[in-house]
């Protein structure tokens, strides 16, 4: 937050307007709901002047592994849903 912060300093950001709303059901920007989803985003715009490239690096690795390990289980829905029935 200090880096965005910084960021918009900087480079003179204006602030966004004031939103007044429904914000579930508002066509707007939202945070990331998967890992995947975030660490994508995270890959691919995080600000390297802040954080610098080894740790950047460091939690893009981190969540490759614990998507990795998320995707090589298989949970009980899935046995349930898919395997017992079969």
């Amino acid at each position: 937050m200090i880096a965005a912060g910084l960021l918009g300093v900087e480079n003179e950001l204006p602030f966004e307007p004031a939103f007044d709303g429904n914000a579930y059901t508002a066509a707007a920007d939202r945070v990331p709901t998967t890992l995947r989803d975030a660490a994508e985003l995270w890959r691919n715009s995080a600000p390297r002047k802040a954080f610098g490239d080894e740790v950047i690096a460091h939690y893009a690795n981190a969540a490759r592994v614990e998507i990795a390990a998320f995707d090589s289980a298989v949970t009980d829905w899935e046995m349930a849903r898919n395997f017992e029935p079969i």
